[in-house]
């Protein structure tokens, strides 16, 4: 943090005078630069909301294990909105140079003050659509896009667009709404529609929240879902949730055929355990079943066994694109070093009943409204706490935790167990490997 706290920022944006939006695109602009979203904060250095969030560490061990320095990375966060996402990178990574563009005048004034008030220098903020975005005359190594591509006017155009600025061996970290997760919303939205057909967004808002507060229980709208936008300020959530002129949301299937078709792959599900069939069952012949299907029906079939999926993160890259791997096969897995994902960590929670109740370890991995983790054995509680050291597991095998947890197993015994939770934990997504 220190390093980006020093660096002089970037005082001016760069607006454009003339851009040429069509008629949908023009009115998702006109709501952004009323309801910038997320709505602006005002943050206390003090209290650094930055502090936890390394996205850009979270993709690179899921995308380039074997990619130790990140120095000469340009990052692109397309459709950056008010700056969060965008901020957490440039101040996490002070050394990588990254660019935020959005159709909004108002958004991008609050990320810029944003990035000021946090002396974030190697950040700077463009007005640009991403229909746009080959005039810019740069490729990039990584880009974001979450929660934007759902709002255009042409997603596909634009999926297609965020490839032409994607380096061959660049990712792209793309969020877009998911259907079953989101039914409530769409019935909402129809209905919001017919009561406001002539009412503008402001009108429209408290009449939306009269209609939510007289909602029957059991309606597929349930409110406390969606209670972090709804009680944002000045109604920003609510008009962005309910009230927005453009939304489309996507099944498993749909990503894989709309990433192909514009000429990308799909490299992989954050969190990866969700979109893990077997993980997701206990029936043990269902996971037998699960386990022959192809990495995008065991995908599909996850999304439909939960039915609950809102959003989907995932990782993209062009058809040429090496995916980097470190595996614990061969003779040399031992000097594998394990690190947890930057969204995973050990928890503590108290439970069971009156009569038994205990603490328990759990690995979880939370971000944004996902959240899921296993439960953990002590050993396993305190070998996870050791992937912090930057230890390789031969190191961490014979570490005096492990031989103290494990004080009755022989040598053998102890690296197989410790192996195998390993491998466990990266298949569920909570660990990656790095040499």
């Amino acid at each position: 943090m220190e390093a980006a706290l020093s660096a002089p920022c970037q005082d001016e944006l760069d607006l454009a005078s003339d851009l040429e939006l069509d008629e949908i695109t023009r009115r998702v602009q006109q709501q952004y630069e009323r309801f910038p979203y997320p709505g602006p904060k005002t943050t206390d250095i003090n209290r650094d909301p930055l502090a936890n969030s390394d996205h850009l560490r979270a993709i690179q061990l899921a995308a380039w294990p074997r990619k130790r320095d990140l120095s000469d990375m340009k990052v692109l966060d397309a459709g950056c909105g008010t700056g969060y996402t965008v901020m957490w990178i440039a101040a996490r990574h002070p050394d990588v140079e990254v660019l935020g563009i959005d159709i909004s005048e108002t958004s991008l004034r609050c990320a810029q003050d944003y990035a000021n008030e946090w002396s974030i220098g190697n950040v700077r903020f463009k007005q640009h659509q991403i229909y746009d975005l080959p005039d810019l005359g740069e490729q990039f190594d990584l880009i974001v896009c979450t929660g934007v591509l759902h709002h255009l006017s042409d997603p596909d155009r634009g999926l297609q667009c965020l490839r032409d600025v994607l380096k061959p061996q660049g990712v792209a970290w793309i969020m877009v709404y998911g259907r079953y997760g989101r039914t409530g919303i769409y019935v909402m939205q129809d209905l919001l529609r017919m009561v406001g057909q002539n009412l503008s967004q402001e009108e429209q808002a408290p009449v939306a929240r009269r209609i939510i507060e007289s909602l029957p229980s059991g309606h597929h709208f349930q409110r406390d879902h969606w209670r972090g936008d709804l009680r944002m300020e000045d109604n920003i959530g609510l008009v962005d949730l309910l009230l927005h002129p453009q939304d489309r949301a996507y099944t498993v299937p749909q990503v894989y055929a709309w990433a192909q078709q514009a000429g990308l792959k799909v490299l992989g599900w954050m969190p990866k355990l969700a979109y893990d069939p077997e993980r997701l069952v206990r029936d043990p012949d269902l996971k037998a079943a699960f386990a022959h299907l192809s990495p995008e029906e065991r995908a599909t079939v996850a999304e439909l066994v939960r039915g609950n999926t809102r959003r989907h993160f995932f990782l993209a890259a062009r058809p040429e694109f090496e995916h980097e791997t470190v595996t614990l096969e061969g003779a040399n897995w031992d000097r594998v070093v394990p690190v947890c994902d930057p969204f995973s960590a050990v928890v503590m929670r108290t439970e069971g009943d009156d009569r038994h109740r205990q603490e328990v370890a759990r690995l979880m991995y939370s971000y944004g409204d996902m959240a899921m983790g296993r439960r953990l054995e002590p050993w396993q509680a305190a070998l996870v706490r050791t992937f912090g050291e930057g230890q390789n597991l031969r190191a961490i095998c014979g570490h005096k935790l492990m031989r103290q947890h494990l004080s009755s197993y022989s040598n053998d015994r102890r690296e197989k167990a410790i192996r195998e939770f390993v491998a466990g934990a990266v298949g569920d997504g909570f660990v990656h490997l790095t040499l």
